[in-house]
């Protein structure tokens, strides 16, 4: 994927349960390493958009796992 090196797959969806358990927002980025990942979190472009989801963000639940 253009952009980030390592980055194999990412998408985005905005959750349709509206429980009181759930998550408004959910991301999944798969990387191929974990020096990928190490380059994700301070590349440009994820730095902007932190920048721009900031504000309106709440609280964050973060999961990195490997298979």
């Amino acid at each position: 994927m253009a952009g980030f090196p390592g980055l194999l797959h990412i998408e985005g969806g905005i959750d349709f349960t509206k429980s009181a358990d759930s998550w408004d927002v959910a991301l999944f980025a798969e990387l191929e390493s974990r020096e990928a990942l190490a380059g994700y979190h301070v590349h440009p472009a994820h730095e902007a958009f932190k920048e721009f989801i900031g504000p309106s963000r709440q609280l964050r639940s973060l999961i990195d796992y490997e298979v």
